[in-house]
């Protein structure tokens, strides 16, 4: 619907016509939904978008590991971790949850993490490393 002014509202019609023939007249009342619908939307957005930095930041932390463990580039750390994600039918954020977990313990670096990412990704790529 729009306003008066122009302006383009989103709003719910909970009425009944007169049944003469065509209606003329409405009953009901109609709530205007415009700042419920844009809020939701709004916070939708930002949930996804937090998700997705949450994600980035992981996969991030992940080729980080793989790129000190194989001594390769960021490029070559993604492909491993995407190799790995198809091989096993695994989200890439899911490998790379799963490697910075497997890496770290209380925050800090698991004495054997460079032993243990070697031994995962060269089933991968034995020529990397």
């Amino acid at each position: 619907m729009v306003d008066a002014h122009g302006t383009r509202r989103t709003v719910l019609l909970a009425g009944h016509g007169e049944p003469h023939g065509s209606v003329h007249r409405v009953h009901g009342y109609l709530v205007d939904l415009t700042d419920a619908a844009r809020d939701a939307s709004r916070a939708d957005v930002e949930e996804a978008l937090a998700g997705a930095l949450d994600h980035r930041a992981v996969i991030e932390q992940a080729k980080g590991v793989l790129m000190l463990a194989h001594g390769v580039e960021a490029d070559e750390a993604f492909g491993l971790l995407r190799a790995y994600s198809q091989d096993n039918n695994v989200k890439v954020r899911d490998v790379s949850e799963r490697l910075v977990q497997l890496v770290t313990k209380d925050g800090r670096p698991d004495e054997g993490y460079l032993r243990k990412v070697l031994e995962i990704f060269d089933e991968i790529d034995p020529e990397v490393g």
